[in-house]
């Protein structure tokens, strides 16, 4: 057992490197610190989204650890919002179901169906 380093509240480590109890601790703690680049990576995964018009400032909820698709633990998540006027509105994904919901979006599913028809595939 080892003391979170924000809380200092006795926990059991799930990994080798955990220094903290919580996703919420974590977060308070690097809030806390002057404003590093480690910190501003985290607070930007946080608070900012990439689109196609630009980055924008956006409170995101929280990640839980794991792709709210699937529920594969993961620490490499995108943010996939799907409403350019509320780039709150989104999910946490993993890399591979973030790549499967842009196809769908952007009509590729589509196009290899039929292409899978064309050229032989299931009917």
């Amino acid at each position: 057992m080892i003391n979170c380093k924000y809380c200092q509240t006795p926990f059991i480590k799930k990994t080798n490197n955990q220094i903290f109890c919580s996703k919420q601790c974590s977060w308070k703690y690097y809030e806390s610190l002057p404003k590093t680049k480690k910190y501003r990576k985290i607070y930007e995964k946080y608070n900012r989204v990439t689109t196609t018009k630009g980055h924008f400032k956006v409170k995101k909820r929280m990640y839980n650890g794991n792709c709210e698709l699937c529920g594969y633990k993961t620490e490499m998540v995108d943010w996939h919002h799907w409403n350019d006027e509320h780039l709150e509105w989104g999910l946490w994904l993993c890399k591979i179901c973030h790549r499967h919901v842009e196809f769908y979006e952007h009509g590729k599913i589509d196009k290899y169906l039929q292409l899978k028809k064309l050229y032989g595939g299931e009917n």
